[in-house]
């Protein structure tokens, strides 16, 4: 209820600043530098609001809580902040030297859309690593995403998040720029009709017979820093309570049956448990995921495990989180100054991860299932690689326990799950770990949530829509 609160204020807000910037832009900055400056000011100010999500991860496990992790947050936030600003300028560039009446709203429009693109490739260069490229990541938190509580969410299909950006650019503009109200009504009216169209007419990717999903939600927390003894303690533990939320579904016997991502719940089954697992499931996919150890670091995989396989599928995860699977360049030397040499290096051995490999969609039992792994749906590119496979479900594993369940964060979650989904017109399921579970329709609305805890739900997917069974 909270994050659904969150989510509305971020539409609210994010549409009063635009408005307010625009407003001020064409009636008071009358120079260029006034209005570049303003845009900037924008930016820096939309920014460290959108961005503020970081704050989550407070107390850190690994860091002495206290007034040097809000120190050492609070400059990551700022830098993001001020990095991602720069790239606004453009809009009052634009705003600037385009004076033709009709056209304004569109030039407008296109310019926060190229904003956002330099956005997103200015943070994607300040945390650059060995676990990321330089590209159109780090889409959460964007102007686009404050139309995810309304229906001109069905938009993304042509862009993501950077349509949707357009699009509330648009509106903006037109609200200001039109003394006749009714000229405005007519411009909502058409952008209403063409949305009907894109509701009615695009295509909706869906499984060609219908199937049914389960999705298992958990809330298990455990400190890798601590002995071996203590993590095979707590696999077994984790191992047994999965069996029997696992083993509550035999009456279902359902197509799919997703864990969160890095659960190792069929790896850490004896033989024998594995044997009677399959046998008791004879015809259904279990999307686990796991961590390998490479060469180069850690590796998180999802796995597919079918009974009637032999060889189990499977591929890497392609777009990594900052800190928690590798450390910026950057910001590599600059958190020494924060954190104990030792303590920062014995920290780097636990999570630096590499890039993983393999195909982002799997086909088994006759069905794409394309899957997304935690921190990559915060990826516009790895989104559009998987678009372009074609997958007729999107299985979205996360382990988010490092956010503790906050509702702000879990407002953001809300958001891009819906841009994905809408993004692609494909129905997303999704399972976490230490968060809510959200399943969302083609057309971009959630349909269920599973609430924080340990929970089972059972859905049933088509072309013709997605619905909650139990």
């Amino acid at each position: 209820m909270v994050a659904t609160i969150f989510e509305y204020s971020y539409t609210i807000l994010t549409f009063f600043g635009v408005w307010y910037t625009v407003r001020k832009t064409i009636h008071i900055d009358h120079s260029l530098k006034k209005k570049i400056f303003s845009w900037i000011l924008f930016g820096f100010v939309f920014n460290l609001y959108s961005l503020s999500w970081v704050y989550t991860v407070y107390p850190v496990l690994w860091m002495k809580e206290g007034v040097l992790q809000l120190l050492s947050i609070t400059t990551l936030l700022t830098l993001s902040a001020f990095t991602a600003s720069v790239s606004f300028g453009v809009v009052g560039y634009a705003i600037h030297k385009h004076s033709k009446e009709l056209l304004k709203p569109f030039i407008f429009a296109l310019s926060l859309v190229v904003a956002e693109i330099g956005r997103s490739l200015l943070l994607s260069a300040l945390y650059y690593g060995s676990g990321s490229t330089i590209g159109l990541h780090w889409t959460a938190g964007t102007i686009g995403n404050a139309l995810s509580t309304t229906p001109f969410i069905e938009y993304a299909y042509f862009g993501g998040t950077f349509m949707l950006t357009g699009v509330l650019g648009y509106i903006v503009y037109c609200f200001l720029s039109i003394k006749n109200i009714q000229q405005y009504y007519k411009h909502i009216l058409t952008l209403s009709i063409l949305l009907i169209g894109i509701h009615y007419l695009l295509p909706v990717h869906g499984p060609e017979k219908p199937i049914s999903v389960a999705v298992i939600t958990t809330n298990f927390t455990h400190n890798s820093t601590i002995s071996k003894e203590y993590i095979d303690l707590f696999f077994k533990d984790q191992t047994k309570t999965l069996t029997t939320m696992t083993q509550s579904l035999i009456s279902s016997s359902p197509d799919i049956i997703v864990y969160p991502e890095d659960t190792r719940y069929i790896e850490h089954l004896s033989k024998k448990e594995k044997a009677n697992l399959f046998s008791l499931f004879k015809d259904t996919i279990f999307v686990d995921s796991t961590t390998y150890k490479k060469q180069a670091g850690l590796s998180v995989y999802t796995l597919l495990y079918s009974p009637s396989q032999e060889k189990t599928p499977g591929r890497g995860k392609k777009f990594l989180m900052l800190f928690n699977e590798y450390i910026p360049v950057f910001f590599n030397k600059l958190f020494t100054m924060f954190i104990h040499a030792y303590d920062f290096e014995k920290y780097k051995e636990q999570h630096s991860y590499e890039i993983g490999t393999g195909k982002q969609s799997i086909s088994l039992n006759g069905i794409r299932i394309g899957t997304i792994i935690c921190s990559e749906i915060l990826s516009f590119k790895t989104m559009s690689s998987l678009l372009e496979e074609k997958p007729d479900i999107l299985i979205y594993q996360s382990h988010l326990s490092v956010f503790h369940n906050n509702p702000w964060f879990v407002m953001h979650m809300r958001s891009f799950t819906k841009i994905t989904s809408a993004y692609m017109r494909t129905p997303l399921i999704g399972s976490s770990n230490g968060s809510p579970s959200f399943v969302v329709s083609p057309y971009g609305s959630i349909v269920n949530t599973d609430s924080t805890g340990f929970n089972t739900s059972l859905y049933k997917v088509s072309k013709e829509g997605i619905y909650l069974i139990k």
